[in-house]
């Protein structure tokens, strides 16, 4: 069935797409569901595609796609990447706008808590010059949407560079995705 291939094609090409993107160096802030939807995204169409591929039925893997994908979206929200970037470059932009914002905190050494707000937590972490920041906690407090423009514009106008780790990783699962779809579409089919 030409199509599965067809479908498998553009979900690498997409891969590669956001790994080149990152490979550019820009600074950008993701939504972190996205980057988690993606990755659901490309461990579980596979399955799917085979089972499409060879006329199986493939209800059950296209529900634990959507399942998953629901998931990785309301687990992921109010938490954001920041490509390209490093913990010890964020901390300091974290700061600034928290004290232009004029918010107490309390600093630890992965997470900021806000010490009139009912004990708050911002989390941070690095993974492949990547800073992950969880803002879960604070996402319903009035303050919220100023804070992240404020973070957003501070992080863009940072000038330094990392080396982008995370358009690599997508690259490469991009090109590894088209070379299984390859040898998918050159198997004939068992059944």
């Amino acid at each position: 069935m030409p199509t599965t291939i067809t479908i498998g094609w553009i979900v690498g090409i997409l891969l590669m797409g956001i790994g080149a993107v990152y490979l550019t160096g820009k600074k950008l802030i993701v939504p972190r569901w996205f980057d988690s939807l993606m990755l659901v995204f490309a461990c579980v169409l596979s399955p799917i595609l085979l089972t499409m591929r060879y006329g199986m039925h493939y209800a059950w893997p296209a529900v634990a796609l959507l399942l998953l994908g629901g998931w990785a979206i309301w687990f992921s929200a109010g938490k954001f990447s920041v490509v390209n970037f490093k913990k010890e470059m964020f901390l300091p932009v974290l700061q600034e706008e928290l004290d232009a914002l004029g918010i107490a905190r309390e600093e630890d050494d992965e997470s900021l808590t806000l010490t009139d707000h009912e004990g708050a937590k911002i989390k941070f972490s690095e993974y492949t010059n990547t800073v992950e920041v969880n803002l879960r906690s604070i996402r319903k407090m009035p303050f919220y949407p100023e804070l992240l423009a404020g973070l957003k514009t501070r992080i863009l106008a940072v000038e330094s560079k990392v080396f982008p780790m995370s358009g690599v990783f997508y690259l490469i699962l991009g090109i590894a995705f088209l070379l299984a779809m390859q040898w998918i579409g050159s198997r004939p089919c068992p059944l």
